[in-house]
């Protein structure tokens, strides 16, 4: 039997941003979906920003007000790899538990499933 343990802000700060922002990528991205609303996904130690094309606007920990996402180089919430060459998104979405990612010069989607452990309403 697993027992979960409680995780510090620390070790949450620290696993979600190799998770969410990974390797940085110098690369020039296109405003395809720049009118459309940015997706956040928060709890109670951070704020995670991710912008309609998939750039990571803001990785704030709620503590320390402190944004830790990097600016230069400009990062994205997913990269794709596919037959050696990295793609960039074009789109990204939120609908419910799923973020979805679209590459338009790859042709292909991806669906991110998010666990949602409790919703903290918009006026925060």
């Amino acid at each position: 039997m697993h027992t979960r343990r409680p995780v510090s802000r620390r070790r949450f700060l620290k696993t979600a941003s190799a998770l969410t922002v990974g390797a940085p990528t110098a690369f020039s991205f296109s405003c395809a979906g720049a009118h459309q609303s940015p997706i956040v996904l928060e709890n109670d130690f951070a704020r995670y920003v991710i912008g309609a094309d998939g750039r990571n606007r803001s990785f704030i920990d709620k503590r320390t007000g402190k944004d830790h996402c990097l600016r230069d180089p400009v990062t994205t919430f997913l990269t794709l790899r596919k037959d050696g060459k990295t793609y960039l998104p074009s789109r990204c979405s939120r609908s419910a538990d799923k973020v979805t990612t679209e590459f338009a010069e790859a042709r292909v989607t991806v669906a991110s499933r998010l666990k949602v452990d409790r919703v903290i309403s918009p006026s925060r």
